[in-house]
C-alpha cells in the first residue's frame, strides 16, 4: 500500500508540473505562478485519495498561494489578491477538512484564525471604499451584536 501511495503522490506531483509549465507557456504573464497551483492541487488530488490530512494543509495552502500570484498576474487585481488567496487556501483546509473526515466531528479549527485575518487584509486591499465604510459602521456594530449575545447568554444561564 505505501508503494502504490508514493506512486500515486509521485505521479501526481509530476502531472501537476507538466500542467503548470504548459500553463507557464500559455500564459506567459503568469511566470512561475502555475507551479505552486499545481502542486497544491497535486496534495489535494492525493488528499483526496487517501484522507491523510498532511497532504491537505500544504495542498490547501499552495493551491491558495498559486490561485493569487495567477489572479494577479494574469488578470491583473488591484490590491493583493496574492494574499486573499492564501487566505482562501488557509480556509479551505479547514472546509475540505470537515467534508472528509471520517474521525470525530470536531477536526481542526486552526486554518480558521490565519485564514481569517489574511482574508481581511487582502479583501480591504483590493476594496479600500468598502473597507472605510466596514470600519466606520462595522466596529460600533459588531460592539452592539456582541452586547446582544452577552445578554442572551446571561439570561439563558439565570433560566436554568
Amino acid at each position: 500500500m505505501s508503494e502504490n501511495r508514493g506512486s500515486v503522490v509521485g505521479g501526481a506531483v509530476l502531472i501537476m508540473l507538466g500542467l503548470a509549465f504548459l500553463g507557464m507557456q500559455v500564459f506567459e504573464a503568469a511566470g512561475g505562478a502555475f507551479v505552486p497551483l499545481g502542486l497544491g492541487i497535486a496534495f489535494l488530488v492525493t488528499h483526496a485519495i487517501y484522507r491523510n490530512y498532511g497532504f491537505l494543509v500544504p495542498g490547501g495552502i499552495l493551491a491558495g498561494l498559486g490561485a493569487g500570484l495567477i489572479a494577479q498576474d494574469v488578470f491583473s487585481l488591484s490590491g493583493n489578491p496574492v494574499v486573499l488567496g492564501l487566505g482562501l487556501g488557509f480556509l479551505s483546509i479547514f472546509l475540505l477538512d470537515r467534508i472528509t473526515r471520517t474521525g470525530p466531528a470536531e477536526g481542526y479549527w486552526w486554518p480558521l484564525i490565519p485564514g481569517g485575518i489574511l482574508i481581511l487584509v487582502g479583501t480591504a486591499s483590493m476594496f479600500p471604499d468598502l473597507t472605510d465604510t466596514i470600519l466606520s459602521f462595522g466596529w460600533p456594530l459588531a460592539l452592539i451584536v456582541l452586547g446582544v449575545v452577552v445578554i442572551v447568554r446571561g439570561v439563558r444561564k439565570s433560566g436554568e
